[in-house]
């Protein structure tokens, strides 16, 4: 209480003072820490006595015997800034691990980070590198975090939130609310170059899947599209992110059967294989946009002085491929015709790289059956993942000067997943349940 009446004074000394922008700005900020002292001291002082209700003995479920070891000070971290609380711990055995059943109530998470300050940084350095997150977190509160500080507990409760991943779906996701309009459910998946220290480049991997309507149109979540958005570190066979995709799937099939399932990828060989494995009754194509950019390449070499013709094919081209069975094969044919042509010859060099995107087309016949998809409503394009690699990857983990963990980079990974996929509130509130359940 006395506190409390400080905190009034001051209040009342510094805004009757105050009679610019600069000194309002001050007075406001005084006002706050000082209503931060007030609560600070409520806070010491209820837990304070909370704590002395803390048996020194006690049996748990499992009929171990808990005895007191220590009963010390000990500074607790959160968004208001630093609280002393006095609290007892406990051991079952001598020399064994130690309970604390002040940190076992409140939640308290890695060192010793009350859970506002932890999902605050759990947030904020998941977007923001660990120096702007402490300028961030310190500006907006009035209380210093340092870049450290930050970094070192994300990476500790990030991956330690990535562990659960599979309880954490088994508990919350394994049953999904599909809405009724949902029609469509179009899987994407890439592959992208991620530099890590002591390994070099490697090839984390994004999946994407995403709800369609009847006519074709992305469902919505709030301002965004209702879209599932998952990443996985480099790994031999992404095993890992397939059986999550996998896993995701039969979440959704579960609830809809009547769902159509459609994979779009950018017509990767490896990519294709695993998800014909797992996929095999669903619609497989190669992202049109894909396609179109090998055809525009192919036609700046072919006819690299005339802007209209080239404009004129890749219009016809991409309307036929759309709209005419066999396309893929025509313009497999044309494109080396017009290689071989007599009248203004190819460069020999413009021929290899013609001959590249040819093949490409190709090899992608099998998947490029746009006029059934078009027909459909279906999807054509990998859009999507493309969208999720930048934002997810790259804008985040290949900043200029960043450089990465394995296990960092893991860890702000699963949060921008969760994040962009609105789970991260139910990730968090179920590691909090799942640590105190422990």
């Amino acid at each position: 209480m006395e506190a409390a009446r400080s905190a009034y004074r001051l209040a009342k000394k510094k805004l009757h003072d105050a009679r610019d922008p600069a000194s309002s700005k001050a007075a406001y900020e005084a006002v706050w820490a000082a209503v931060d002292e007030v609560g600070k001291a409520i806070v010491e002082s209820v837990e304070g006595e909370e704590a002395d209700e803390d048996p020194d003995e006690f049996t748990d479920a499992e009929g171990a015997v808990w005895k007191r070891v220590t009963e010390d000070p000990a500074d607790y971290h959160s968004l208001r800034g630093t609280i002393r609380v006095r609290r007892k711990r406990h051991r079952s055995v001598r020399n064994g691990p130690t309970r604390c059943l002040f940190d076992e109530r409140r939640g308290v998470m890695a060192r010793n980070t009350m859970p506002d300050l932890g999902e605050a940084m759990l947030r904020t350095y998941a977007d923001v590198p660990g120096d702007e997150s402490a300028k961030l977190l310190t500006a907006l509160t009035g209380h210093a975090v340092s870049p450290s500080r930050i970094k070192r507990f994300v990476t500790e409760e990030a991956t330690h939130m990535h562990v659960q991943e599979q309880a954490f779906f088994d508990a919350e996701l394994a049953a999904p609310d599909v809405p009724s309009e949902a029609s469509t459910l179009v899987i994407s998946v890439d592959a992208l170059s991620l530099h890590l220290r002591e390994e070099g480049w490697k090839q984390a991997t994004v999946g994407v899947l995403t709800l369609l309507d009847a006519d074709g149109e992305p469902l919505r979540r709030g301002a965004g599209i209702n879209a599932t958005r998952i990443a996985e570190m480099p790994e031999a066979g992404k095993q890992t992110i397939m059986a999550r995709i996998e896993r995701e799937v039969g979440a959704l099939v579960a609830q809809r059967p009547d769902l159509e399932i459609e994979v779009v990828i950018d017509g990767a060989p490896d990519l294709r294989t695993h998800l014909l494995e797992r996929f095999p009754k669903a619609r497989h194509l190669t992202d049109f946009f894909h396609v179109a950019e090998h055809l525009a390449a192919a036609l700046r070499l072919l006819f690299p002085d005339d802007d209209a013709r080239r404009a004129t094919e890749r219009a016809s081209w991409c309307h036929k491929l759309k709209h005419k069975e066999g396309t893929p094969f025509r313009l497999w044919r044309w494109l080396r015709d017009e290689m071989k042509r007599e009248l203004d010859p190819v460069s020999p060099w413009a021929k290899r790289e013609v001959e590249k995107h040819a093949e490409y087309i190709y090899n992608q016949r099998p998947w490029m059956k746009y006029p059934q998809a078009v027909a459909a409503n279906a999807a054509i394009g990998s859009g999507p993942v493309e969208a999720a690699c930048k934002t997810l990857v790259t804008q985040r983990l290949k900043i200029s000067g960043a450089t990465w963990s394995r296990i960092g980079a893991a860890g702000v990974l699963y949060l921008r997943s969760l994040l962009q996929s609105d789970r991260f509130h139910r990730a968090f509130s179920f590691m909090q349940a799942a640590r105190y359940a422990a």
